[in-house]
């Protein structure tokens, strides 16, 4: 072990004390050390300074303690924004830019990307399996409260179809958000999913088009299937008919499951086609790329900022940035989109000839603050220049810079945003953000370029953190859109706080404390329970016993119970193959992994017993109590029913006199029973129900 070093270990009153009694040797003539003599004045002060430098010695920075970090695979986590759902109600279909605002008294929100509302409501939803169906009334599904609706069944059967009628035809060729928040009522929830999930059912998404139903180009599910809260975005390639389902006559978008299955299925509580997720960040600047017109001189972008804030337009050539004059700009409600027209410039030929991504625009929403920041400074090439922001609830993702080069009057590189400069070179342009003062850093000239010329803030915002977790109906203005109607149902979520060193320390240290690779059977459980997508109800690990002994290290079997609404749940491929990919990424070389189903099993008991006279309902009293000390049997797997054990709890009964006959039986697969008359239930057993028979007889 690495001997734990101090190098703070003398006190200030230590240090005079040792001074002084070296004087005598270096000075003998020296005899005056009380405190009014200038040497020993001297002594002290030398010893105060001592004890600060000692003191800064034995601790480290905060760069160091970053590394040690990294060290970790970590670092510290950035002030995010919270997110949350608004549901507006439209009159006409609106068509929202990315960086739409909404306002919470004065808190501001801006949508994540451009989205259509296109004024089309659910009027009802229709679960149906050939001539089976489940009706719901539209408006039910958009009130956000915890009814649950089960689109496909409580037994999502495959061919099972899922009917919105609408209260009109979506829009052909328009980007279309289907809004879904699941219910929350069942006990056991669902794993978030990640990347690799594998999706337990395939969907497909179609609409009528007056002669059957089309399927829609379906652009992102965030839903996976219906399990999550998210959007389903898709577009439609022709125009929506009426059509009829059920005798109803409307527009009808289909969702159809065409295979696979779900341990349990989908509950849904609402179901919207005009709700929108908004972050709460205020963008104070963007930068853009911009589409070029072929042989014009007239540029499009579709942000928010860029149609009510002002623009500069940047060209690119070579790997620099040149500014360019703008000469008109003007705003398309209808598509989102701003079209500039800028200056041809002295080589009209040369720019006809750029490609579409050499025009970039960095749009502003012109506010005081931004005026006095947009040139944050100049560089002057001296190391370890910063700049503040004057502002402390900085985005750190937000922050990009444009930096003059020196040699190039009115020429500028795009500067790379790092978290610090340990990597860095010194020909690398790389600058950081302290997210907790807002101060910009730059290199020294050996880790990372020192700034020579004028530096433009071309993107920024600012976010709350945990301040933009809002309560519910908060959200009740859009600016960008007066007279639209918004609100937003549930509370906003994720917002985060910029987090400081010593947080981080702490959370490494929790995230240390748990096993990270799987040796133990319990190591194996508490990864099976977390496996994402999955809703599991139970499991246990163990070793199997082949011919008498215990295969450890060599073969371990998982016994996993799903949770569904069937009675006796079991394994699927699907939802095997999820398990097996969790587990394959920290499982020990040489341990073969065998997932079981669970063996449900019927227990019975009868016995007959002896009861005082004064004992009233004492059949009920022993009934429920044998019931209470068999619960374990139906939560944990591989028990042993012991025969002597329940005989021993009977007796002690206050309500018992004797036990004159105890019988125990099992009906399930590989039951054993042994000498001593108990029951061995297998590794994966699990009693599914237990019947108790009670006789007693009064004691005379």
């Amino acid at each position: 072990m690495l001997p734990d070093i101090h190098l703070d270990r003398m006190t200030f009153d230590e240090m005079v004390e040792r001074a002084k009694n070296r004087i005598v040797g270096f000075y003998p003539g020296w005899t005056d050390f009380n405190y009014h003599d200038p040497g020993i004045t001297l002594i002290e002060l030398f010893a105060w300074q001592k004890e600060i430098q000692q003191y800064e010695m034995d601790h480290i920075g905060d760069s160091h303690k970053r590394k040690y970090l990294r060290l970790m695979g970590t670092d510290i986590r950035h002030r995010t924004a919270a997110k949350c759902y608004v549901t507006a109600v439209p009159e006409v279909p609106v068509l929202l830019p990315e960086g739409s605002r909404m306002e919470a008294g004065g808190v501001i929100f801006e949508t994540m990307e451009e989205q259509l509302l296109p004024a089309v409501f659910i009027k009802s939803c229709f679960g149906r399996l050939e001539e089976n169906v489940s009706f719901l009334d539209g408006e039910q599904m958009s009130l956000g409260h915890s009814l649950a609706f089960y689109p496909f069944g409580r037994k999502a059967q495959t061919g099972t179809c899922l009917y919105l009628e609408l209260s009109d035809g979506l829009p052909a060729e328009k980007r279309t958000a289907l809004t879904i928040r699941v219910s929350r009522q069942e006990k056991c929830q669902r794993n978030p999913a990640d990347a690799d999930t594998i999706l337990l059912a395939k969907l497909s998404f179609s609409y009528w088009n007056g002669e059957r139903y089309e399927p829609v180009e379906l652009l992102k599910d965030e839903t996976f299937g219906l399990l999550f809260d998210g959007q389903i975005v898709f577009r439609l390639h022709s125009p929506m008919e009426k059509g009829s389902v059920g005798g109803r006559e409307g527009y009808f978008l289909r969702i159809r499951m065409e295979e696979g299955q779900y341990e349990a299925p989908p509950a849904l509580s609402f179901l919207d086609l005009n709700t929108v997720r908004v972050q709460q960040k205020e963008t104070v600047a963007k930068w853009l790329p911009a589409a070029k017109l072929p042989g014009e001189n007239v540029l499009l972008s579709e942000h928010s900022l860029c149609a009510r804030g002002t623009v500069r337009v940047f060209s690119l050539r070579e790997g620099y940035y040149r500014q360019e004059e703008v000469l008109e700009r003007t705003a398309d409600p209808d598509s989102g989109r701003v079209t500039i027209r800028v200056a041809a410039g002295p080589d009209s030929r040369e720019q006809a000839a750029l490609s579409a991504d050499t025009y970039w625009v960095a749009a502003d929403n012109g506010e005081d603050w931004y005026r006095g920041h947009s040139i944050l400074g100049v560089g002057h090439g001296f190391p370890g220049e910063s700049f503040f922001l004057d502002d402390d609830a900085v985005s750190f993702d937000d922050v990009e810079l444009l930096v003059e080069e020196a040699d190039r009057p009115g020429q500028y590189r795009k500067w790379e945003r790092r978290e610090d400069f340990s990597a860095s070179g010194p020909d690398d342009p790389h600058f950081s953000v302290d997210g907790m003062t807002g101060r910009i850093c730059f290199g020294d000239g050996i880790h990372g370029m020192a700034p020579e010329g004028r530096i433009l803030l071309v993107s920024y915002a600012r976010t709350l953190g945990s301040g933009g977790n809002i309560k519910a109906a908060r959200i009740g203005r859009a600016p960008d859109q007066e007279g639209l109607a918004v609100s937003n149902l549930w509370d906003a979520y994720d917002g985060r706080d910029e987090e400081s060193i010593q947080e981080a320390f702490a959370r490494v240290r929790r995230a240390l404390a748990q096993s990270k690779n799987l040796v133990t059977p319990q190591d194996y459980e508490q990864r099976v329970r977390s496996t994402p997508g999955l809703r599991i109800e139970s499991c246990k690990a163990f070793y199997p016993v082949k011919d008498g002994q215990k295969q450890a290290d060599r073969e371990l079997s998982i016994v996993v119970k799903p949770y569904s609404l069937e009675k006796q749940p079991k394994l699927f491929p699907v939802y095997t193959q999820n398990i097996l990919r969790h587990i394959e990424k920290k499982r020990l070389l040489g341990v073969r992994i065998r997932l079981l189903s669970p063996v449900y099993i019927r227990l019975s008991v009868s016995l007959e017993v002896a009861v005082y006279p004064h004992y009233h309902l004492a059949e009920n009293i022993v009934e429920r109590a044998v019931e209470e000390y068999l619960a374990a049997m139906r939560e944990e797997f591989g028990k042993t029913v012991s025969y002597s054990g329940l005989y021993g709890y009977v007796d002690r009964l206050d309500c018992v006199c004797g036990v004159r006959s105890l019988m125990l039986e099992a009906k399930g697969n590989d039951v054993r029973r042994n000498t001593y008359g108990d029951l061995i239930f297998p590794g994966n057993g699990i009693a599914d129900e237990i019947e108790v028979q009670c006789s007693c007889s009064i004691q005379t």
